[in-house]
């Protein structure tokens, strides 16, 4: 019945739990008294980038973000941690107090490494792209960084609601975007617990530092596989949670030597 509820209720672009489950899990979670770090994760810069490069571009974006989300809640969270996608650019998790540190700091780490190569080879190497801001002057903006506002649910700190969550989330966001750059930050509440307060941002211009290259990119720019053809099997692989290499293996659409010599380099060997 649950799987059943999750499946009626989801985001159609990325597939994960929408509103409604969203909203009911917390409130489960508040009626057992539990421990938990409620996660809100924003895309910075998103509109620009859905306005410059087009919305099928910016649902490609969305896609891949889930699908980090939810490699990197898998690996560094627990069992039975939750991921949400409220919809547009705004995600959520929740966790145990003790992961939702990790989790924040490998989702910015994959974020920054792997989002840019949704831009023009040229708006990379700048670092921004150029657009109107909402006053429709042209401006240099950023590329896509990430904020991450958690909202801590602790024995001696319990929320009484959803709406206060929303609450203090709304309320950490609108200082986190104070900063340039992805971050993360916990409700001050956490003091508490005895952890230390503060943004922990990651600054954009550290992105012309980053020499790596990944696999669709490796065959994109060897000629090794066609745009259209390389979109296909990534809009496969996000969906469907298989490593890239496995999906074009499948769709036959590279040969099995260029295929690992790429894959050698990906890595960096």
């Amino acid at each position: 019945m649950r799987r059943s509820q999750y499946s009626f209720y989801s985001t159609p672009l990325t597939g994960l739990p929408g509103g409604r489950i969203i909203e009911e899990t917390i409130k489960e979670k508040l009626k057992e008294r539990e421990e938990f770090s409620f996660g809100y994760i924003d895309i910075d810069n998103f509109k620009y980038f859905n306005d410059n490069y087009g919305y099928v571009r910016g649902d490609r974006a969305i896609m891949q973000t889930a699908y980090m989300l939810y490699i990197t809640v898998s690996k560094f969270g627990n069992k039975k941690d939750f991921l949400g996608h409220i919809g547009g650019d705004d995600f959520v998790f929740i966790t145990t107090p003790d992961r939702y540190r990790e989790i924040c700091h490998n989702v910015i780490l994959i974020f920054n490494r792997i989002m840019p190569f949704h831009y023009s080879e040229e708006d990379r190497r700048h670092v921004y792209v150029v657009a109107r801001d909402r006053t429709h002057n042209i401006k240099k903006i950023p590329l896509m960084s990430i904020s991450i506002a958690v909202a801590n649910n602790m024995k001696l700190s319990q929320f009484k609601n959803v709406i206060e969550i929303n609450e203090k989330v709304a309320e950490v966001k609108r200082y986190l975007k104070t900063f340039e750059g992805s971050k993360f930050m916990a409700d001050r509440r956490e003091r508490e617990s005895g952890a230390p307060e503060g943004a922990v941002v990651y600054k954009t211009k550290d992105l012309k530092q980053e020499n790596y290259r990944p696999l669709g990119q490796i065959l994109l720019k060897g000629g090794l596989v066609s745009e259209e053809k390389l979109d296909e099997a990534l809009v496969l692989h996000w969906r469907r949670g298989v490593r890239l290499g496995e999906v074009l293996r499948e769709l036959g659409v590279v040969k099995e030597k260029d295929l690992a010599s790429a894959l050698v380099e990906e890595a960096g060997l």
